[in-house]
């Protein structure tokens, strides 16, 4: 039990935690995607967030270590028109410990494989005459080739999407491509193959051009034949991720109130159950979930749910049941495992640097990207809060969906031109323009006596509820408090001497970070 144990503190340990912002690049950018490299780093694929002059880059890659040190950049630019729609949106790692990056050019979609260092190893786009094509999602197939899915524009008479789906070799041949529509407005969300060597494709039903839509699931063989198509009631779209096991597949979808509704389905899209989780976010947006599920431990799963400008990250079991939830106060774009078992998250918006910095001010404000590295319970040293919630109840059904389908498009080589570009890392959180509460921080809170025996009285000179972290050095978490009154005793005479790190978050939305030292 004792050499039991002493694995379980080791291995907590090595979830190394941090949360980074980017500052400094001329060539500013929103990530989109995120995938860890072999050398256990991660790699970000984003775009500028505008177009600055006629050589603006358009796309980049990101290279991170483990620890969220900047380690390179590329950008990738694509032609002399400064009015090229270019955007990478989806990057996977392959078997072969490069990376395969999914987008579109203009109106043609846009598959890259690049090396570990971003270099490019091959680069393709597939068009049709009078049709606008994207790839939202790709994935590897059982034979080393590539599903990319996503939609193709101009299909249907009144020039609404349709589920684009193709087939590329290992080599980025194109094998073959299917067009799935009707009269409605559809979208290819995400694409996974299953034991069969056939494919699922979740997507986004808008009909007679409502909004938010409905799920829809289809079925092919391995050459991309339609065997069925459901459309998914009580539901509002499909999230793109799916999970696959031997027998059944689930899926991440919204329901009609906008909260994340997580599905299993068996190979016939029937549903063998279904959960919802309310969140608990007031919003003045209205928009719907960004969502993104992944396997955790092979015993449940990831969730990552936002409603207007905020995130919640959820924590199930095999069976969809709530494990724990935390608060992202950010735009949370993509969520994945690591190696270690931590959590990383990619977002998005404004950044506020913690002060100290040698700034003459307390934030800096761009459009930038922020990466966190939580450990295995959704504990990181800034940004990520406890969170309240409920676990809701929805009743799902499916219905049988008529879909045409048709093959075009033909692939050609393309060759952007690589540029390198260096900028900062600094700790920091990315939140929301309008949200930033631009007090003197130093001025607004005290910790006294610093340092003490481990009784510390948080001191608020205005007083604002709000919520305390501290954490050891190994970014494990040792409190969670929330703040109520204008003076907060904090009791750790139990924890070891040594330096500690705190983060204040108060209703204004404004950042608070520093060290307490016990001795």
């Amino acid at each position: 039990n004792a050499m039991l144990l002493s694995s379980i503190v080791i291995a907590k340990s090595q979830q190394n935690t941090f949360a980074k912002t980017n500052l400094g690049s001329s060539n500013l950018f929103n990530a989109t995607s995120i995938a860890e490299t072999s050398d256990n780093g991660f790699i970000i694929a984003g775009n500028n967030a505008y177009l600055l002059s006629a050589n603006t880059v358009h796309c980049h890659l990101t290279k991170i270590d483990t620890s969220g040190n900047f380690v390179w950049n590329k950008g990738y630019y694509f032609g002399a028109n400064p009015n090229l729609n270019a955007e990478f949106r989806n990057i996977i790692p392959t078997n072969d410990a490069n990376y395969l990056i999914a987008g579109n050019l203009d109106s043609s979609a846009l598959l890259i494989k690049v090396n570990s260092l971003g270099d490019t190893l091959w680069s393709k786009v597939i068009s049709e005459t009078n049709f606008n094509l994207a790839a939202n999602n790709v994935q590897q197939t059982n034979d080393s080739g590539y599903i990319i899915v996503g939609t193709s524009t101009g299909m249907n008479s009144i020039g609404n999407n349709s589920i684009f789906l193709a087939k590329l070799g290992s080599s980025g041949n194109l094998l073959w491509t299917k067009v799935f529509n009707d009269t409605n407005d559809m979208t290819g969300n995400s694409v996974k193959q299953i034991p069969d060597s056939g494919f699922i494709i979740a997507g986004t039903i808008r009909e007679n051009n409502f909004n938010s839509g409905n799920g829809i699931l289809l079925k092919t063989d391995k050459n991309g034949t339609l065997i069925w198509s459901k459309k998914i009631l009580n539901t509002s779209q499909f999230s793109s991720d799916i999970e696959i096991s031997n027998n059944s597949f689930i899926c991440l979808s919204n329901e009609l109130q906008l909260n994340p509704l997580l599905m299993k389905f068996d190979f016939a899209g029937n549903i063998i159950w279904s959960k919802s989780y309310n969140i608990i976010i007031p919003s003045p947006f209205a928009s719907a979930s960004k969502l993104r599920r992944h396997h955790s431990d092979n015993k449940g799963f990831l969730i990552m749910a936002g409603i207007g400008y905020k995130a919640h990250l959820i924590k199930t079991d095999t069976l969809g049941n709530t494990l724990w939830r935390k608060f992202v106060d950010k735009p949370t774009i993509d969520l994945i495992e690591a190696k270690d078992k931590g959590i990383v998250s990619v977002s998005n918006g404004i950044v506020a640097i913690k002060p100290n910095q040698n700034s003459t001010t307390n934030y800096s404000f761009g459009s930038h990207f922020g990466i966190v590295k939580m450990d295995s319970l959704g504990s990181a040293p800034q940004c990520i809060f406890s969170a309240a919630f409920l676990d809701g109840s929805v009743t799902t059904s499916t219905s049988n969906y008529n879909l045409t389908s048709s093959s075009f498009g033909a692939i050609k080589n393309i060759q952007p031109t690589l540029v390198s570009d260096s900028f900062a890392l600094n700790d920091g959180c990315v939140i929301i323009a309008g949200n930033v509460s631009k007090n003197t921080l130093n001025n607004n809170i005290s910790i006294v006596p610093n340092p003490s025996n481990g009784s510390f009285t948080i001191k608020l000179e205005q007083y604002q509820r709000g919520e305390l972290v501290i954490y050891n050095t190994l970014g494990q978490l040792v409190l969670e408090k929330e703040i109520t009154e204008s003076q907060t005793y904090i009791h750790l005479e139990k924890q070891a001497k040594g330096i500690y790190h705190y983060t204040l978050k108060l209703n204004d939305y404004s950042f608070y970070t520093g060290k307490i030292v016990i001795e």
